[in-house]
């Protein structure tokens, strides 16, 4: 039956209306797919007409290829990259090691000031020391003029510990000594200095010494018979076997490094007489090329005519040997009248 234009014409329509649906619904799955794919991490990768595609999982190195779905008509194909998603790394649960710092071994260091200088220059000297793992056992210090050096030891006693009970920490040193020393005689000397730490009532480490030095260059100057550091004055209260309670006694010291010690005063501080304590000329000995030392001792007592509290001062007068450049240094001591004896 042949139809009319009419009906060819409205054949046509529905036939090409028809194929306006298949490629709208074409289109719709295509961009589902896509949002699908996007939730996911997947790209789209087209290659441009060859006839498939290429799906790929952001992060991995595989792929998965999957037929192109095409149309009849020639259309261009875009390419859409995901970006990769974060990588995510679980923390391993490792053991955490805690590595100390073993304690530092005895160190030392020596240094004059100033190291140049003429004589009769008082110079000062620092001994440094530390120690991680150990404390002052002693020291000596020879100031390499032929001065009889400065020194120092510590006795030790350790108590016993309780049964059980762990060993005490070593103890630790970080201390510097301070001296002071003057040259008589121009030239370059070496002072040298011996120090020496224990852990004492702990097993580690064993004692420690070291051996540090420092040169010092005297230049000439000045001339005197008493060197230049001061005396010292050393004053306190003392109860001897079979005192008077009705008097006070006391007990006075004089040093001097570099000069004699000639003279030793006490004041009662009650206005009354002091009492003198003089060390003859005639005892001091002079080498030359160094100062005398001196050390001079007084034992004194005093009745006071009230009771009350009064405080006793010393002077101590050191000079050369012969008699001249005096130096003075002082000293208290609280006393209370009557006096008793410590409990």
């Amino acid at each position: 039956m042949r139809r009319s234009d009419e009906d060819l014409l409205a054949l046509v329509h529905q036939k090409a209306d028809a194929i306006r649906q298949r490629r709208a619904f074409t289109a719709l799955g295509a961009g589902v797919l896509v949002v699908l794919l996007m939730a996911t991490g997947v790209a789209v990768a087209g290659n441009g007409g060859g006839g498939k595609s290429t799906l790929r999982v952001a992060g991995e190195a595989s792929s998965t290829t999957v037929p192109e779905t095409t149309t009849s008509t020639s259309e261009e194909t875009t390419t859409t990259a995901l970006p990769a998603a974060p990588a995510t790394t679980a923390p391993a649960n490792r053991p955490t090691t805690t590595t100390r710092p073993a304690p530092a071994p005895l160190a030392a260091t020596l240094t004059a000031s100033p190291d140049k200088a003429p004589t009769a220059t008082l110079v000062k000297f620092a001994l440094h020391v530390t120690d991680g793992r150990g404390f002052w056992d002693g020291y000596t210090i020879d100031f390499g003029d032929g001065t009889p050096g400065q020194g120092m030891h510590v006795a030790s006693s350790c108590a016993a510990r309780t049964p059980g009970q762990p060993e005490p920490p070593a103890p630790t040193t970080d201390e510097t000594k301070q001296f002071s020393h003057g040259y008589r005689r121009p030239g370059t000397y070496t002072v040298k200095a011996q120090v020496s730490t224990d852990s004492f009532c702990t097993s580690d480490p064993a004692p420690e010494s070291r051996d540090v030095s420092v040169k010092v260059t005297v230049e000439p100057g000045a001339d005197v018979s008493n060197g230049p550091v001061d005396p010292q004055a050393f004053v306190n209260e003392a109860w001897p076997p079979g005192r008077d309670p009705s008097r006070v006694y006391v007990s006075a010291r004089g040093n001097d490094d570099d000069g004699y010690v000639s003279r030793i005063t006490v004041d009662w501080g009650d206005g009354s007489a002091a009492t003198n304590f003089d060390y003859p000329l005639s005892s001091c000995k002079d080498s030359g090329s160094t100062w005398p030392q001196s050390s001079q001792a007084a034992d004194a007592n005093h009745g006071y005519a009230a009771s009350g509290k009064y405080t006793v001062h010393v002077i101590v007068t050191s000079v050369g040997c012969d008699g001249k450049d005096g130096q003075t240094a002082t000293a208290d001591a609280a006393v209370n009248y009557p006096s008793s004896p410590p409990a």
